[in-house]
């Protein structure tokens, strides 16, 4: 089985509670995880990945909410998959915006794929095909509660305008 075959089937495997383990997923994919509480860096750094020793760290601002918490690890760990052999002992270190100084396009790609982690499409239809409410506003709420997102990301993961 080659590594990104391994990489999906752990991925399904953390679904099962109706939302996307984060911390399993790094935990199977052999990522140690640090969340970093009440650092010097409060707000200038979301995380990081590195590589030490050909093992990979990633490191989480554990003084942000828990909404962003897991979309910066699922951003990280997506930078694992896409980006692994670019990793090194320097780091990727991503700011508040997701920005580390690597090309635009590769923050992109691993934003977007940060979403299709966390967000699945078929957990979405999952958990829209339990809600009893009959609004868009309701629906995000009930949906981004499950999935333990934002509603802002889930509402652009799902091409709903969101007003804050």
């Amino acid at each position: 089985m080659n590594e990104k075959n391994s990489f999906f089937e752990n991925l399904y495997q953390v679904e099962k509670k109706g939302y996307v383990d984060l911390d399993e997923l790094a935990k199977l994919e052999g990522i140690e995880l640090i969340y970093s509480e009440h650092n010097r860096y409060k707000y200038e750094f979301a995380g990081l990945i590195k590589r030490i020793d050909g093992k990979y760290i990633i490191i989480i601002n554990g003084d942000h909410p828990k909404n962003r918490q897991r979309f910066t690890l699922a951003h990280e760990i997506a930078h694992y998959f896409l980006h692994k052999d670019e990793i090194e002992e320097a780091a990727i270190v991503d700011d508040g915006l997701y920005r580390s100084g690597v090309a635009d396009k590769i923050e992109r790609a691993a934003n977007i794929f940060a979403a299709e982690i966390l967000m699945p499409n078929n957990l979405i239809d999952f958990h829209m095909n339990n809600f009893q409410g009959s609004n868009t506003e309701e629906m995000l709420v009930y949906v981004a509660k499950k999935l333990r997102v934002s509603q802002q990301a889930l509402a652009i993961k799902m091409g709903i305008p969101f007003d804050n």
